[in-house]
């Protein structure tokens, strides 16, 4: 039995399945906080909120900054298809940008780490690995993103704070 082709073909699909996680891993994060805040629907409404106005600021950013993409990158999925208006541009990485804004919120919000704090930074970090081994962004763009999305939920969290201390005055 030729086992150099099985280690082979397993590790070919543990490395497939790494980057399946890091390309879906925006909506993986998403999941997990869902799940870990339902019962927190406030918080919850907030974090939706929030995603949607860090994804608005990421169009924002990508059409002022108009930093462009590394050439030649490569497909995960079969049917991707190029990217076209402010999604050919590169910096802020808009997966980077949702990944660490999802992550930030979730660990401000349950204030300690736990197994989905630290499974949603894993998945965080592998999303960003995925992005560059494929070259859909540069490092500088996928740092640059997950900077933004970390203090975009640092401002949501002071915002939400605000609006509990209000809501408790009335």
């Amino acid at each position: 039995m030729n086992f150099s082709k099985i280690d082979e073909t397993l590790l070919l699909k543990f490395t497939e399945f790494l980057n399946s996680l890091g390309f879906f891993g925006e909506i993986i994060v998403l999941c997990i906080v869902s799940f870990v805040l339902y019962s927190n629907i406030a918080g919850l409404l907030v974090f939706y909120i929030g995603l949607i106005a860090n994804s608005f600021l990421n169009q924002l950013l990508k059409t002022w900054i108009k930093n462009p993409r590394p050439t030649g990158p490569i497909k995960f999925l079969a049917d991707e298809t190029v990217m076209k208006g402010s999604n050919s541009y590169g910096l802020p990485s808009g997966h980077s940008q949702n990944v660490f804004y999802s992550i930030t919120y979730l660990y401000l919000t349950v204030q300690q780490w736990n197994l989905w704090t630290i499974l949603s930074c894993l998945i965080g970090f592998m999303t960003i690995y995925e992005r560059w081994t494929h070259r859909n962004h540069t490092l500088r763009q996928l740092v640059g993103g997950a900077a933004i999305g970390c203090l975009f939920a640092f401002f949501v969290i002071y915002v939400r704070g605000k609006l509990e201390k209000n809501m408790r005055k009335l």
